[in-house]
């Protein structure tokens, strides 16, 4: 008989919230971010097919940031706007890239 302790139990619903794809939709889309001086953002909608205000959002961007901060949020209805934001001291214009959102619906 095996025995399962609390820890894994938490470490398997972790698991499994993350990768359902009941719980978790996905979007992306192409973004090439303009050119951003010290403390200027840029934001970017991205289609998120289920996604509701209130659920939870993750977003990438498949080049470094430099140093610069990238967040996400459903504003509306299957659309999760990005935001990138240049906290830095200089200007940083990044390649076009991907970006893709993971919302968890709550």
């Amino acid at each position: 008989m095996s025995i399962v302790n609390e820890q894994d139990v938490r470490r398997i619903s972790y698991n499994q919230i993350l990768d359902n794809t009941n719980v978790r939709v996905t979007g992306t889309t192409t973004w090439d971010p303009g050119n951003l001086i010290a403390a200027a953002q840029e934001t970017k909608d991205i289609t998120v097919t289920g996604a509701a205000l209130g659920d939870s959002v993750i977003v990438s961007f498949s080049l470094a940031l430099q140093g610069m901060q990238l967040t996400g949020s459903v504003e509306s209805a299957n659309v999760v706007t990005a935001v990138l934001k240049n906290s830095t001291l200089g200007a940083i214009n990044l390649a076009s890239g991907t970006l893709k959102a993971h919302v968890w619906k709550v």
